[in-house]
């Protein structure tokens, strides 16, 4: 574990899943100090959320993913980046090109990049250009010779289950392709917060790919646990083949679906398919995060997250 105090900066701090990572950055018994990237710092139009975090005891810095100079100041003297940022390649690729190379200009020891999904890296090119573009910033990572910590969980529980897609609450049906028999992986936002915290202190974790999951549930446990934690049914119905949902969600893409209609199928079919599976899940090895089981989340209520840009 880490002895000295370090400063570890959050980029894309005012984000769904960036404010939680400061949140539990700010509140873990590791000595270190917290430093917050936001556009504009302390003057932009997160100034309230800005305001808080320094009274937390947070620094809170200007770090604008197009302004290299910006970037340069707020990793200078940094041990560690959390890069937090979500966008299309502009922000993920060209965005986080920047990032890297300030960090490799301030010697910053450590980049987590803006991962957090399935094993982006088993996905077929193709299928989701959301994890294509983090493919391929990653390989630009790890022959940077800058030192690198992946991040993996799964899908996230709170937006997974706040949307249609998998589940559809209205309508009482569970739409699955393939048998439904393969374990699906799925993390809350706070618990991945809590394991990136959780990493980052960890030595051994540098240059490595992290996969924790909080719970792993095929479908039909999944319309087992909803029915547990609300009382209501689903029923289960069978899309056809994980190949009959590829060939559909080859269709849409050439009938010119909107990106938002795509989303569910990019992410769920190689959930379902086992492409995206975690395969080499180590949650134990973090002993201090108690992550929150499926039935437990769904039992507490469905709270939709809001990604803030």
């Amino acid at each position: 574990m880490q002895t000295n105090t370090e400063t570890h900066l959050v980029v894309g701090g005012a984000g769904d899943l960036g404010h939680r990572i400061v949140a539990a950055l700010l509140s873990s018994p590791q000595p270190r100090h917290v430093r917050v990237g936001l556009r504009g710092g302390l003057t932009g139009k997160h100034a309230v959320r800005a305001q808080a975090w320094v009274a937390a005891g947070a620094e809170v810095v200007d770090a604008n993913l197009q302004d290299r100079d910006s970037l340069l100041r707020a990793c200078d003297g940094v041990t560690a980046v959390i890069s937090a940022v979500q966008g299309g390649p502009e922000t993920i690729i060209d965005g986080q090109m920047n990032l890297l190379d300030a960090c490799r200009q301030t010697g910053v020891a450590r980049l987590v990049p803006s991962d957090f999904a399935e094993d982006l890296f088993s996905v077929p090119e193709g299928i989701n250009p959301y994890l294509d573009v983090r493919r391929q910033f990653a390989r630009h990572l790890q022959s940077s010779g800058v030192g690198y910590t992946h991040i993996l969980n799964g899908g996230f529980m709170d937006v997974i289950f706040a949307s249609p897609g998998l589940v559809q609450a209205d309508a009482g049906t569970i739409s699955f392709w393939g048998d439904g028999h393969m374990p699906l992986d799925f993390t809350t936002l706070d618990d991945v917060a809590a394991y990136v915290v959780a990493a980052i202190d960890i030595p051994e974790t540098l240059n490595t790919v992290v996969e924790v999951a909080g719970d792993r549930r095929t479908v039909h446990q999944i319309a087992n646990d909803y029915e547990a934690a609300t009382g209501r049914s689903l029923t289960r119905i069978c899309r056809g083949s994980i190949d009959e949902g590829y060939a559909t969600l080859r269709r849409m893409v050439a009938e010119g679906a909107h990106p938002m209609a795509l989303l569910p199928l990019q992410y769920l079919l190689p959930m379902m398919s086992g492409e995206g599976r975690l395969r080499n899940v180590a949650s134990a090895d973090y002993p201090g995060v108690r992550p929150t089981s499926l039935r437990s989340f769904l039992t507490n209520g469905l709270a939709p997250a809001r990604e803030v840009v």
